[in-house]
């Protein structure tokens, strides 16, 4: 995230698309059980999101890319 931030510091006005799968959630509505808190990492992720503006386009279907494979009360998505 380092290089991005400091390509976006350097270059301000430039317009640019990014894309990918950063494995990240950046709000507790993406993530189903488990501890209700964003870890560090992800409060990481979203503050860069906010300070580059950059907009996190959510998915259309399937809310959960991720499961821990386990049922009942033990399962966690996000």
């Amino acid at each position: 995230m380092r290089i991005l931030l400091n390509l976006k510091l350097r270059y301000p006005q430039a317009k640019a698309v990014m894309g990918g799968d950063f494995n990240m959630i950046t709000t507790l509505t993406e993530k189903k059980g488990g501890i209700r808190k964003l870890n560090k990492d992800s409060e990481a992720f979203l503050d860069f999101i906010k300070t580059t503006n950059l907009v996190d386009v959510l998915p259309r279907s399937g809310a959960y890319t991720w499961n821990n494979k386990r049922g009942g009360e033990r399962q966690i998505a996000s």
